[in-house]
């Protein structure tokens, strides 16, 4: 009997008794335990994930960083379980593995590592798989799960290799070729390769079994077709999923992008209207209603419906319980609607409200954020000439005209204020739709319109709007009151805004005073020229915005050419008529661009502007002589980072004789001062500051020098020794920090000396064993100074396995309460800057060069 039982224990006989014993012990013990906390862990990231419908949703589901960390100490746990139960059963004999249960024990060691995000250790799992347990299908699972490892760290050549090589199998098991399938489409999705992934998600969906992949699968399929234009089977596709019953929130978004890829010309799309009007006034909608009035939008603008588009667009955005990619959306159709009417002022209000909620790592916000920033100073411009020919025209009424005017405009104030209390507590921007009596016929900025009667500035009480409340959203509360305000545009590009009336009384009564109306007007000589100078100088500025930003020629010939008659002493009517014949030339107006050729030979005939028009290669020879000038400063400001300032002065002196006046003396100049206060006495140091000041008013390094010199005037009025002089400066023990990313790494926790460092200390204990139990970390505590004491977690191999537990400790606010209460500083160093770090014992200095090395890596 105990021959038998030594017989069936053992791992080195390949007998039908340790057959017996270690497949059911390896199963029944360790492997099911794990298998069961990997399914609880998966089901935990399905349940968790937030969908983000307004992109392609991803057709497998890993979890974010926070899930990752949150499932440490369960995938530490299957990890042990299944080394365990491999240590223990495995038989590996002539150089096959004869117990069933080992390829699956390290399937799970490798996807507990994926779902840690520790894709080294699960590539090298995966990878061990597929070369010992090669006819088995725990081969190609587990080559399917390197092809999702090297997704995940980008390798795509490596990725496509494997992808390769698992099609090219003889036998392939229909699940494990769905997936197969399914990670192409994944992988031509990410390069926006959407008919390739069409392609590939059709043949994946009859081979899925899992119907909650079936539904994910077939979702992602019409959101492809949705984006490709194929709203034919967008619909189809959209359609199958609801007919899957998947969870509401999925269903829901399947009938709403149904109707939105609705095709116009093979259906009814009375009855997809019909179907949205009844989920819109379904209560568990509730919270969905932005989503139905945008989707109503969509549908009306495919059919030209335009006003109608905007007014469910608006309702949209008044919805809205914060959702900012579907704000984000709805501005920006309303932007680049009214940009392409062009319509200027909506247009960048709209576009301001975009980047309110867009996510700034968007890869469309700095293209957005540049527009928006061109068309604020464009707007700013009309604002500017609508105002004052206002101003000058009301200036030249008589009195009685005048006071006519005035008193009428106070009356209209009053009415819309009486209008705003009544409205105050309504929240439907659709409300106010046909309340606003002014009609803004030209926002895009053509013709000048009388600024009283303007609702785009007038509505505002005569405020710049921006200056006052700043960038603001249009959607509730942009003005960031108790009481929330809206302002949108008609289809016409008209201002229909609510203000609240929580408005200070003040600037209410300045509106019904006549003497608001009369401040600005230009009755004298004086004030006329002033007012006609901001005129000159809007329109140069939107004229270069209108033909430099937009390209929008005839606008911009239609505002030069405004300046160029009404302001022909102005110090840009050279510049103007240059920007004439230019833009006359690019619309093939030949003979406007000549005249305007000749008023510049006539009136400037030694300017840059006369040699332009006369050698088209002008320009390029002076960029290129700038070109060589910018050269022979990039060498001096070399030498000058290598501290060869001697031969800086040199070089810089001899600068004016190479290249005689240019355009940027004052650089060359600078760093000639700067080198003189390396290399001479202060005394010295300062005449030369003085000089470059007084040559150089107004250059961009003027404010520096002008520090540096009341530096040193102040030492030496304090009779001190002077530390201005860079060469004279006191060497302070600064640490020289290395960043050095593959050094072995220490995490530091810093507590001030008052606080109790055995609570955090604990804590920390805690966290380790549950979440990095694996490491075996080692946790030190010790004094740095007399402000702090420090606790130390070490070694991480370098600084990616360091940010790895520094993100961990960032997101975990459950084990952590005494440190993350007390808001604990906490950093991580290489082995010899954590040294350096210890022996200067300044804080200060090594939370720079963190900040600069490691935040937001």
């Amino acid at each position: 009997m105990v021959s038998f039982w030594l017989d069936a224990c053992s791992t080195k006989k390949n007998t039908f008794t340790s057959r017996a014993y270690h497949n059911t012990t390896a199963h029944y013990n360790g492997y099911f335990n794990a298998r069961e906390i990997m399914r609880a862990a998966e089901q935990n990231i399905y349940t968790n994930h937030k969908e983000d419908y307004s992109e392609i949703i991803p057709l497998f589901l890993y979890g974010d960083e926070a899930m990752s960390k949150s499932l440490y100490p369960d995938m530490d746990n299957v990890i042990k379980k299944c080394s365990k139960v491999i240590s223990r059963h495995s038989m590996f004999i002539k150089g096959v593995e004869i117990n069933r249960w080992m390829d699956d024990a390290y399937m799970l060691v490798g996807k507990a590592y994926f779902y840690k995000k520790e894709y080294p250790e699960a590539m090298e799992t995966f990878e061990f798989i597929a070369r010992n347990f090669k006819n088995t299908p725990a081969r190609i699972e587990a080559l399917l799960w390197g092809v999702r490892t090297r997704e995940q760290t980008n390798e795509t050549s490596k990725l496509l290799l494997l992808l390769d090589l698992i099609e090219n199998e003889k036998k392939l098991d229909p699940v494990l070729k769905g997936q197969l399938h399914a990670l192409y489409a994944q992988h031509h999705i990410k390069k926006k390769d959407y008919d390739k992934a069409i392609e590939r998600l059709e043949a994946a969906i009859p081979l899925s079994k899992n119907k909650k992949q079936r539904i994910r699968y077939t979702f992602v399929l019409a959101q492809l077709y949705q984006q490709t234009g194929n709203f034919k089977n967008a619909t189809v596709q959209y359609s199958n999923v609801i007919r899957l019953k998947p969870k509401y929130e999925m269903e829901f978004q399947a009938r709403i992008n149904r109707a939105r890829a609705f095709d116009l010309e093979g259906g009814n799309i009375a009855e997809v209207k019909k179907e949205l009007q009844k989920m819109l006034h379904d209560k568990k909608n509730k919270e969905y209603r932005d989503q139905i009035y945008f989707a109503l939008g969509e549908l009306a603008f495919r059919e030209k419906e335009e006003a109608l588009g905007i007014e469910y667009f608006n309702k949209a955005a008044a919805s809205s319980l914060g959702n900012k990619k579907l704000l984000t959306q709805i501005y920006l159709k309303l932007a680049n609607y009214y940009f392409e009417k062009p319509k200027y002022i909506p247009a960048q209000a709209y576009y301001d409200s975009t980047l309110q909620n867009m996510d700034k790592e968007d890869e469309r916000y700095f293209e957005i954020s540049e527009k928006n920033k061109n068309l604020s100073t464009l707007v700013e411009q009309i604002k500017i000439i609508e105002k004052e020919d206002s101003l000058q025209k009301v200036a030249r009424l008589s009195d009685k005209e005048r006071d006519k005017i005035i008193k009428e405009l106070i009356q209209k104030a009053k009415d819309e204020e009486a209008k705003k209390q009544k409205e105050q507590n309504s929240n439907d921007i659709v409300n106010d739709y046909n309340q606003n009596k002014q009609q803004e016929n030209n926002a895009g900025g053509g013709s000048v319109k009388w600024y009283f009667y303007n609702p785009t500035t007038r509505g505002f009480g005569f405020s710049d709007f921006k200056k006052r409340w700043g960038n603001r959203p249009l959607e509730d509360n942009w003005r960031r009151s108790n009481k929330g305000s809206v302002g949108v545009f008609d289809e016409n590009g008209n201002l229909i805004v609510k203000q609240d009336s929580a408005k200070k009384e003040s600037d209410e009564n300045e509106l019904f005073s006549e003497e608001y109306y009369l401040k600005n007007l230009p009755f004298n000589d004086s004030s006329l020229l002033a007012s006609h100078g901001r005129i000159c100088e809007a329109l140069y500025t939107l004229g270069g915005i209108y033909k430099e930003s937009f390209n929008d020629v005839p606008r911009a010939i239609e505002t030069f050419e405004r300046l160029a008659a009404t302001y022909d002493t102005s110090q840009h009517i050279a510049s103007t008529y240059y920007q004439l014949f230019r833009l006359h030339q690019a619309n093939k107006d030949n003979q406007r661009a000549e005249y305007y050729k000749n008023l510049i030979l006539e009136k400037f005939p030694y300017s840059d502007y006369a040699r332009l028009v006369n050698d088209p290669n002008y320009l390029k020879n002076t960029r290129e002589n700038q070109k060589r000038v910018e050269n022979y400063y990039d060498i001096v400001y070399d030498l000058f980072n290598k501290e060869d300032y001697k031969t800086v002065i040199v070089r810089c002196e001899k600068s004016k004789e190479i290249f005689g006046p240019h355009h940027i003396e004052n650089k060359f100049d600078f760093l000639k001062t700067l080198s003189i206060g390396y290399t001479t006495p202060v005394d010295t140091f300062k005449k030369a500051l003085e000089i470059f000041i007084a040559n150089y008013p107004a250059a961009e390094e003027k404010p520096l020098a002008q520090k540096i010199l009341d530096n040193i005037n102040k030492k030496i009025a304090e009779n001190k020794p002077n530390d201005a002089n860079p060469d004279n400066k006191k060497d302070e023990d600064i640490p020289a920090y290395v960043f050095d990313p593959n050094k072995e790494h220490y995490f530091v926790l810093l507590i001030p000396s008052d606080k109790d460092l055995n609570k955090a200390k604990i804590e920390l204990s805690n966290f380790n064993s549950a979440y990095f139990g694996l490491k075996k970390l080692l946790l030190n505590s010790m004094l740095l100074n007399d402000f702090y004491q420090i606790i130390t977690v070490k070694i991480f191999k370098n600084m990616a396995d360091a940010q790895d537990y520094y993100k961990a400790i960032s997101l975990n606010e459950k084990e952590l309460k005494e440190i993350k209460s007390n808001a604990y500083e906490y950093f991580i160093f290489s082995s010899e800057n954590f040294s350096l770090f210890y022996q200067n014992k300044n804080t200060d200095y090594y939370r720079q060069f963190f900040m600069m090395n490691y935040a937001g890596k």
